[in-house]
């Protein structure tokens, strides 16, 4: 009785093990790059990449969902895996990119670049790059199951460095505003904006900041005096800066 319950657990664990291995053996379809970070009227373009576990892909179609507020499809083309002859065919209805294809002569195999999307920013916000209802086909006709990995597009405004209450000057008020707003941090037009010595942190430092080098205002990092793009990669963005909203809209 014994040697027959070791056997039972022994299959159990083989089993077990075996059907963690081929979720762990999945293939991957995913973006890159995964995060992208690009500012109002940029356009831009995100790949979409299996890895070298996707095999003997015969065809199939990709569905990406985003918000149509902030960005749009400016154009699709074929990635590297593409050879021979082929089928691809986009269509962007509302929030949705769907595209269909399939490989004529061969089939494909990861790892490599399938699709090239171009975007254009049309506003500031945030927004997942969201694949759903993927399906991709082997030679036999039979489903190859896979693993998807959203990206994501953050779209920030242009802005000048500590003008922290964005009303397109420099002086004690943005001070003040930086104060008030801290405790808790609130209600800010623009994060990178109060970020006044760009350490990738919004505190009382930002304040004492902006009150050293108001005369002559001098010594703020970039982008001032003129409306630009933060340099620095960090968590802040900038949802919202007024005096620069034309030249975003410009796509400069």
């Amino acid at each position: 009785m014994l040697k027959e319950i070791i056997l039972l657990l022994a299959v159990a664990f083989h089993l077990s093990g075996h059907n963690r291995k081929g979720a762990k053996d999945l293939g991957t379809l995913y973006f890159i790059p995964n995060l992208s970070a690009v500012y109002v009227g940029d356009h831009f373009s995100v790949e979409l990449a299996l890895d070298s576990l996707v095999r003997n892909v015969k065809g199939g179609s990709v569905k990406i969902q985003f918000d149509a507020t902030l960005l749009s499809v400016d154009s699709i083309w074929d990635g590297s895996l593409f050879y021979g002859n082929y089928f691809i065919e986009d269509t962007v209805i509302g929030d949705t990119l769907m595209v269909d294809f399939a490989f004529l002569d061969d089939s494909a195999s990861g790892p490599g670049i399938l699709f090239q999307i171009a975007f254009e920013a049309a506003s500031s916000g945030s927004t997942p790059l969201h694949l759903f209802d993927v399906r991709f086909r082997d030679p036999l006709n039979q489903p190859i199951p896979l693993n998807l990995y959203d990206g994501l597009v953050r779209i920030d405004q242009y802005f000048v460095r500590g003008d922290a209450n964005a009303d397109g000057s420099l002086n004690v008020t943005d001070v003040v505003y930086v104060m008030d707003q801290l405790f808790p941090i609130s209600n800010f037009y623009c994060l990178d904006a109060a970020d006044a010595n760009d350490d990738g942190n919004i505190n009382v430092s930002d304040a004492v900041f902006i009150l050293a080098h108001l005369f002559p205002s001098t010594g703020f990092p970039p982008p001032f005096p003129t409306c630009g793009r933060d340099p620095t990669l960090d968590d802040l963005g900038c949802g919202s800066f007024p005096p620069c909203e034309t030249l975003g809209s410009k796509g400069h």
